[in-house]
């Protein structure tokens, strides 16, 4: 959940509900891992966002995020136009995966070469699940 109201887009890409489904669960993994490994000193996450998560070293997208790009391959789109969509995609999905999940996370803007959204997880659910034995 963010800790102020965001208004979330959907997606262009029209993938089965069990594709984005898959897509999300990545996702959300890449930001659990994300912020359990970059702690700042107050134990708040550094900030992320779609291209600290997806670009850069990981910019090599496999399954299932892939999908998003052939989608729009398949749809007719240059290499260049389908890895913007499907990047936009991906940034609109994670705005959902965090929308959705129970810890809290701040949303910010950054300026790189346009503006971007980045996000830091401010409150870890502390609660622990536990199988009864």
């Amino acid at each position: 959940m963010f800790s102020n109201n965001q208004r979330i887009k959907r997606i262009g890409a029209k993938l089965p509900d069990e594709q984005i489904t898959h897509i999300k669960y990545f996702i959300k993994g890449a930001v659990y891992s994300f912020c359990a490994n970059n702690l700042e000193q107050n134990g708040t996450s550094q900030w992320f966002g779609v291209y600290t998560l997806f670009g850069g070293k990981n910019f090599y997208w496999s399954d299932p995020l892939v999908e998003l790009y052939n989608y729009y391959i398949k749809s007719g789109k240059s290499s260049t136009d389908a890895k913007n969509m499907a990047g936009q995609d991906v940034g609109h999905l994670l705005k959902q995966v965090l929308q959705e999940d129970e810890r809290t996370y701040d949303i910010d803007n950054t300026q790189r070469r346009f503006s971007i959204k980045t996000y830091k997880c401010t409150k870890f659910n502390t609660k622990q699940k536990h199988a009864d034995k």
